[in-house]
């Protein structure tokens, strides 16, 4: 998954400031590159945010670099998960991804919430499988069992509810990336999943701008 302004893969962690404010790290992939402008100032007045994010990765992909940032940069109050396109958009086994979405999750068990952005199932249309498919359902089997730890952001959910019109306004013509308004509601839901974390509330489900 490659946008359209990326021309060479991007790896971005952001180091402990020190800072009293609550440590947050942002897990993904170009989708996180993308919104990360939004999330900036929708987040860094509250938190202390670091970014652990590489284009066109899968899950598998991100697990050492998780590691290393978690071992680098002290305590992590939360992390926000926003992988699995690729993996849907390259047709790997459901299985596979599932396993490493377990991987990574065990890697972030030092991390009080874990917030899980589920993925666009276009992706599953242009690889043919359905991993996205079942990384939502696993992400929302998760938070039933776990509330207080884990949160679910439903992007797939936000954008299927969308009509043709105000769906192109929040995704690109690829269908997969987000636009800047796109960015937005990631951004908002993100704070808002942030900060139900501790609680049994579940994320809520933000409308569209103007809705």
């Amino acid at each position: 998954m490659v946008a359209s302004v990326i021309v060479l893969a991007l790896t971005a962690t952001s180091c402990s400031t020190g800072s009293s404010r609550p440590r947050v790290v942002m897990i993904g992939n170009s989708i996180t590159l993308l919104a990360r402008p939004a999330i900036g100032r929708t987040l860094d007045p509250v938190y202390d945010v670091g970014y652990v994010f590489r284009v066109g990765v899968r899950i598998d992909q991100m697990v050492g670099l998780v590691g290393s940032d978690l071992q680098d940069n002290g305590p992590t109050s939360a992390a926000v998960i926003e992988l699995g396109t690729n993996d849907a958009i390259q047709g790997v086994a459901s299985t596979r991804a599932l396993a490493s979405l377990d991987r990574l999750l065990a890697t972030t068990a030092s991390v009080r919430c874990v917030v899980l952005t589920t993925v666009n199932s276009s992706a599953d249309v242009r690889g043919g499988g359905d991993v996205a498919a079942a990384l939502n359902e696993r992400m929302r089997l998760l938070a039933a069992a776990d509330p207080r730890r884990y949160k679910v952001v439903d992007w797939n959910a936000f954008v299927h509810s969308l009509g043709p019109g105000p769906f192109s306004g929040y995704l690109q013509a690829d269908r997969t990336h987000e636009t800047a308004l796109g960015a937005e509601w990631i951004a908002a839901s993100d704070a808002a999943a942030l900060h139900t974390c501790g609680t049994t509330k579940p994320a809520p489900l933000l409308p569209a701008a103007g809705r």
